[in-house]
C-alpha cells in the first residue's frame, strides 16, 4: 500500500509531499488511525468502479508519528 500525506503552507504556498510505501505485516499505530477513511475510499473505489486514483481530505496529522523501519527505494 502507499500512502501520500499533501501538505501546504499557507503563508508560503509551498507544497511537500511525503510518500510512504507500506508492506503487509504486523498492525500500524498510525494507519489505525486512517483504517474507517481508508476503507471508506476503497468502498467508494469498488461502487463506482473508477479507474483514476480517488483523494481524500484526512485533517491534520502528524507525520513523526509514521514509523520507519528502513529507507530503502
Amino acid at each position: 500500500m502507499e500512502l501520500h500525506m499533501v501538505h501546504l503552507n499557507p503563508e508560503t504556498k509551498g507544497i511537500a509531499v511525503v510518500g510512504v510505501l507500506y508492506k503487509a505485516g504486523s498492525p500500524d499505530h498510525f494507519l489505525s488511525k486512517l483504517i474507517k477513511d481508508i476503507k471508506s475510499i476503497e468502498h467508494d473505489e469498488m461502487d463506482k468502479n473508477k479507474k483514476e486514483e480517488i483523494e481524500k481530505e484526512m485533517g491534520v496529522m502528524d507525520p513523526r508519528e509514521i514509523k520507519i523501519g528502513g529507507k530503502k527505494y
